[in-house]
């Protein structure tokens, strides 16, 4: 998402995220909240790594 062409989507996106389970999950999967967790992961990527490999692997066994 382009934060600087989509300020407003990205505005409504978060303040769904207040009011409601779906709104919250969209927020989380596509506006600020998985832009933060994506930038911190490729910043920390060699600390974070083995918690997101552990992570992945849960949700692999839970889906499956």
């Amino acid at each position: 998402m382009d934060f600087e062409t989509s300020g407003d989507r990205v505005s409504a996106l978060l303040a769904k995220s207040y009011f409601s389970v779906n709104g919250r999950m969209g927020e989380r999967l596509s506006g600020l909240s998985f832009y933060k967790f994506i930038k911190d992961l490729a910043e920390n990527f060699e600390t974070k790594k083995e918690e997101l490999y552990t992570k992945l692997n849960s949700l692999i066994k839970n889906t499956l």
